[in-house]
């Protein structure tokens, strides 16, 4: 599921769009003629196939809590959001219960941080799950492109070195 819309002028917040997401939709994100959005939950059967922490304190210590605990659960991959010091830290899976996901984090996440999926159950679009903006994406507000990096927190120059970390 993915979203490519502003909601209204509220911000961060977004609209449902019911669209597969296409190679024509990603282009327009890597080149930043738009911003992708996801939604972790996929509302039919209640399941999600990433989890991600959004790390947007600047203080270090958060955001190595943040890689401790996806560390416990799998192999995670690091992004700088695109706001300079603020991460997302992916972690995917087969899918896996929406309700299971949440419980392995519940209170992980803490002041300055984000869970995603940020909701234990979602019925429809009123009962309202945020979305997490895919990595290599403009960032609408710093102005910065987001990018990969290293477990230093270096940024990655190849796609290859991401998975040999």
């Amino acid at each position: 599921m993915m979203c490519d819309h502003p909601w209204q002028d509220r911000g961060n917040y977004y609209k449902r769009v019911y669209k597969p997401l296409t190679i024509e939709l990603v282009e327009k994100h890597l080149t930043g003629d738009i911003t992708i959005g996801v939604f972790p939950t996929r509302i039919e059967d209640q399941t999600a196939r990433f989890a991600c922490f959004d790390v947007d304190h600047t203080e270090e210590a958060y955001l190595k809590k943040a890689i401790f605990w996806a560390k416990q659960y799998g192999n995670p991959i690091i992004e700088e959001s695109g706001a300079e010091g603020r991460y997302h830290i992916w972690l995917l899976f087969e899918p896996k219960p929406l309700k299971e996901v949440r419980k392995i984090f519940e209170g992980k996440a803490g002041c300055g941080m984000d869970f995603f999926p940020n909701q234990d159950v979602v019925i429809n679009d009123f009962y309202f799950e945020l979305p997490i903006k895919l990595p290599l994406g403009w960032h609408r507000v710093a102005k910065r492109w987001s990018h990969f990096v290293d477990k230093d927190l270096k940024p990655i120059s190849s796609i290859e070195k991401l998975w040999k970390e």
